[in-house]
Protein backbone atom coordinates (compact mmCIF):
# COMPACT_ATOMS: atom_id res chain seq x y z
CA UNK A 1 0.00 0.00 0.00
CA UNK A 2 1.06 3.36 -0.78
CA UNK A 3 1.43 6.23 1.64
CA UNK A 4 1.91 10.23 0.84
CA UNK A 5 6.08 8.85 2.37
CA UNK A 6 6.44 6.78 -0.18
CA UNK A 7 4.66 8.91 -2.95
CA UNK A 8 7.83 11.61 -2.21
CA UNK A 9 10.17 9.63 -2.81
CA UNK A 10 8.96 7.66 -6.29
CA UNK A 11 10.63 8.53 -9.32
CA UNK A 12 8.13 8.33 -11.83
CA UNK A 13 4.51 8.85 -13.15
CA UNK A 14 3.55 8.56 -9.50
CA UNK A 15 4.35 11.03 -7.17
CA UNK A 16 7.17 12.80 -9.10
CA UNK A 17 7.69 16.43 -7.86
CA UNK A 18 8.23 17.43 -11.24
CA UNK A 19 5.53 16.76 -13.32
CA UNK A 20 5.93 16.32 -17.08
CA UNK A 21 3.04 17.53 -19.47
CA UNK A 22 0.94 14.50 -21.06
CA UNK A 23 2.48 13.66 -24.13
CA UNK A 24 5.79 14.44 -23.18
CA UNK A 25 8.94 12.93 -25.13
CA UNK A 26 12.08 13.83 -24.36
CA UNK A 27 14.97 14.38 -27.24
CA UNK A 28 17.10 12.00 -28.50
CA UNK A 29 20.40 12.66 -30.10
CA UNK A 30 21.16 9.68 -32.29
CA UNK A 31 24.42 11.52 -34.39
CA UNK A 32 27.58 11.12 -33.03
CA UNK A 33 29.55 13.09 -31.01
CA UNK A 34 31.05 16.27 -32.92
CA UNK A 35 35.11 16.06 -32.60
CA UNK A 36 36.50 19.35 -31.70
CA UNK A 37 37.91 21.19 -33.91
CA UNK A 38 40.40 23.17 -31.91
CA UNK A 39 44.01 22.08 -31.09
CA UNK A 40 45.01 19.23 -28.35
CA UNK A 41 43.87 19.68 -24.96
CA UNK A 42 47.04 18.40 -22.50
CA UNK A 43 44.72 15.41 -21.02
CA UNK A 44 43.63 14.32 -24.57
CA UNK A 45 44.31 10.44 -24.59
CA UNK A 46 45.68 9.06 -27.92
CA UNK A 47 42.87 7.57 -29.46
CA UNK A 48 40.75 11.09 -28.51
CA UNK A 49 43.80 12.38 -30.84
CA UNK A 50 43.58 9.70 -33.59
CA UNK A 51 39.99 10.10 -33.71
CA UNK A 52 40.43 13.93 -34.12
CA UNK A 53 42.86 12.90 -36.86
CA UNK A 54 40.25 11.01 -38.73
CA UNK A 55 37.90 13.18 -38.30
CA UNK A 56 39.76 16.29 -40.21
CA UNK A 57 41.17 13.75 -43.12
CA UNK A 58 37.49 13.32 -43.93
CA UNK A 59 37.47 9.85 -44.37
CA UNK A 60 34.36 8.70 -42.62
CA UNK A 61 32.50 11.77 -44.43
CA UNK A 62 29.35 10.49 -45.86
CA UNK A 63 29.84 7.34 -44.00
CA UNK A 64 28.24 7.82 -40.76
CA UNK A 65 25.19 9.82 -41.85
CA UNK A 66 23.62 7.11 -44.26
CA UNK A 67 21.18 5.14 -43.49
CA UNK A 68 21.46 1.25 -43.17
CA UNK A 69 18.33 -0.50 -43.30
CA UNK A 70 18.42 -4.70 -43.04
CA UNK A 71 21.26 -6.81 -41.98
CA UNK A 72 23.21 -6.73 -44.90
CA UNK A 73 23.51 -3.15 -45.48
CA UNK A 74 24.66 -2.82 -41.17
CA UNK A 75 27.08 -5.34 -41.81
CA UNK A 76 28.22 -3.50 -44.90
CA UNK A 77 28.31 -0.58 -43.14
CA UNK A 78 30.67 -1.50 -40.50
CA UNK A 79 32.76 -3.48 -42.67
CA UNK A 80 33.32 0.48 -44.81
CA UNK A 81 34.18 2.03 -41.19
CA UNK A 82 36.71 -0.34 -40.11
CA UNK A 83 38.07 -0.20 -43.74
CA UNK A 84 38.31 3.43 -43.60
CA UNK A 85 39.96 3.47 -39.91
CA UNK A 86 42.78 0.92 -40.96
CA UNK A 87 43.48 3.85 -43.70
CA UNK A 88 43.36 6.20 -40.63
CA UNK A 89 46.05 4.51 -38.80
CA UNK A 90 48.22 3.31 -41.67
CA UNK A 91 48.43 6.95 -42.45
CA UNK A 92 48.54 7.96 -38.53
CA UNK A 93 51.54 5.66 -38.56
CA UNK A 94 52.98 6.64 -41.27
CA UNK A 95 53.42 10.15 -40.23
CA UNK A 96 54.53 9.61 -36.83
CA UNK A 97 57.39 7.03 -38.58
CA UNK A 98 58.37 9.61 -40.83
CA UNK A 99 59.82 10.10 -44.87
CA UNK A 100 61.12 6.09 -45.01
CA UNK A 101 57.51 4.58 -44.24
CA UNK A 102 55.87 6.91 -46.95
CA UNK A 103 56.78 4.39 -49.82
CA UNK A 104 55.32 1.25 -47.71
CA UNK A 105 52.07 3.13 -47.20
CA UNK A 106 51.90 4.22 -51.27
CA UNK A 107 52.48 0.09 -51.62
CA UNK A 108 49.40 -0.97 -49.54
CA UNK A 109 47.36 1.66 -50.83
CA UNK A 110 48.02 0.91 -54.21
CA UNK A 111 47.29 -3.11 -53.81
CA UNK A 112 43.61 -1.98 -52.03
CA UNK A 113 40.96 -4.99 -53.27
CA UNK A 114 37.14 -4.56 -53.37
CA UNK A 115 35.72 -6.81 -50.03
CA UNK A 116 32.98 -7.94 -52.23
CA UNK A 117 34.57 -8.46 -55.85
CA UNK A 118 38.24 -8.97 -54.88
CA UNK A 119 39.15 -6.83 -57.80
CA UNK A 120 41.89 -4.37 -57.31
CA UNK A 121 40.63 -0.40 -56.71
CA UNK A 122 42.71 1.42 -59.10
CA UNK A 123 43.71 5.30 -57.92
CA UNK A 124 46.16 6.93 -59.80
CA UNK A 125 49.81 6.74 -58.03
CA UNK A 126 49.52 10.86 -58.30
CA UNK A 127 46.91 11.10 -56.01
CA UNK A 128 47.84 8.29 -53.56
CA UNK A 129 50.95 9.97 -53.52
CA UNK A 130 49.05 13.52 -52.87
CA UNK A 131 46.79 12.12 -50.16
CA UNK A 132 50.02 10.74 -47.91
CA UNK A 133 51.64 13.78 -48.62
CA UNK A 134 48.32 15.95 -47.46
CA UNK A 135 46.85 13.29 -44.47
CA UNK A 136 50.74 13.12 -42.81
CA UNK A 137 50.68 17.32 -43.21
CA UNK A 138 47.77 17.19 -41.07
CA UNK A 139 48.77 14.98 -38.23
CA UNK A 140 51.74 16.88 -38.22
CA UNK A 141 50.15 20.15 -37.97
CA UNK A 142 47.56 18.90 -35.24
CA UNK A 143 49.91 16.52 -32.92
CA UNK A 144 54.08 17.19 -33.93
CA UNK A 145 54.79 16.25 -30.42
CA UNK A 146 52.79 12.22 -30.77
CA UNK A 147 54.92 9.39 -31.32
CA UNK A 148 53.42 7.20 -30.68
CA UNK A 149 52.50 4.22 -33.11
CA UNK A 150 48.52 2.82 -33.18
CA UNK A 151 49.00 -1.06 -33.60
CA UNK A 152 45.67 -2.21 -33.04
CA UNK A 153 42.20 -0.67 -32.48
CA UNK A 154 38.76 -2.52 -30.99
CA UNK A 155 35.86 -1.46 -32.95
CA UNK A 156 32.38 -1.58 -30.75
CA UNK A 157 29.42 0.22 -32.81
CA UNK A 158 26.79 1.40 -30.92
CA UNK A 159 23.27 1.26 -32.44
CA UNK A 160 23.00 2.04 -35.89
CA UNK A 161 25.30 5.09 -36.53
CA UNK A 162 27.39 5.60 -33.98
CA UNK A 163 30.97 3.75 -32.91
CA UNK A 164 33.73 3.52 -30.06
CA UNK A 165 37.25 2.23 -30.03
CA UNK A 166 40.28 1.16 -27.74
CA UNK A 167 43.60 1.44 -29.47
CA UNK A 168 46.87 -0.38 -28.62
CA UNK A 169 50.07 1.62 -28.92
CA UNK A 170 53.73 1.93 -29.43
CA UNK A 171 56.48 4.43 -28.76
CA UNK A 172 58.76 4.42 -31.30
CA UNK A 173 61.90 6.77 -29.85
CA UNK A 174 61.35 6.26 -26.15
CA UNK A 175 63.23 8.64 -24.59
CA UNK A 176 62.88 7.34 -21.06
CA UNK A 177 65.01 4.31 -22.06
CA UNK A 178 67.87 5.87 -23.21
CA UNK A 179 71.18 5.34 -20.94
CA UNK A 180 72.46 8.88 -19.79
CA UNK A 181 76.02 9.46 -20.64
CA UNK A 182 78.42 8.61 -18.07
CA UNK A 183 76.63 4.86 -16.89
CA UNK A 184 77.77 1.48 -16.43
CA UNK A 185 75.26 -1.26 -17.23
Amino acid sequence: MSSSRSRNRTVGAFGNPKARPIGFVQKKSFAPAEASKGPASPGQTLADKWNLFTRKIGILDGLLEQPAVGRAAIEEKKQAIRGALNISMLMWNTAVAGKESEQLAFDKLSTLKNPKTQEPVVIPHDDIRKMIKDWTEIKLSLFPEEKRSITDFQLKFNGHTGYSFTIQSMNLSPEGLQRPEGTVL
